[in-house]
């Protein structure tokens, strides 16, 4: 389990955004923070010669870092949903009840050799569709 803030957080997966499976992290989540796109509406002869700004489109991204074990089925997904370009759905509980799902892409994911006979999978995780609040 995930600490932030004090707060317990829970993380899933789903290939479906109806089934879920809880994940373990071996890591605290890392999350990419939200950006704006900046969309330039500057044009001459404003008069001031100051670029003109408006907010466009919000992103983020995850990123997770897990002990692997080749045999774990939820394993098993976010890699299949890496290498397949799939969606795959992410809830994150920041209370352990409440928080978000949305349904995203796997960016990258990275399988590091073994350390002291410990693997561990990394894995950047975009969002593709609308968060909904649970």
């Amino acid at each position: 389990m995930s600490t932030a803030a004090g707060y317990s957080a829970l993380h899933y997966t789903s290939l479906d955004g109806a089934t879920w499976n809880q994940l373990t992290l071996a890591t605290d989540v890392k999350p990419g923070g939200q950006k704006n796109d900046m969309l330039d509406r500057t044009y001459y002869g404003q008069g001031d010669a100051q670029k003109r700004r408006s907010k466009g489109l919000h992103d983020n991204s995850v990123t997770l870092k897990l002990d692997y074990d080749q045999s774990n089925a939820r394993i098993q997904e976010i890699v299949s949903a890496g290498d397949g370009g799939t969606d795959l759905w992410l809830k994150t509980l920041h209370d352990g009840t409440h928080g978000w799902s949305q349904k995203g892409i796997v960016e990258n994911y990275d399988i590091s050799p073994p350390i002291n006979g410990k693997v561990e999978l990394t894995f950047t995780w975009l969002p593709n569709g609308a968060k909904t609040t649970v």
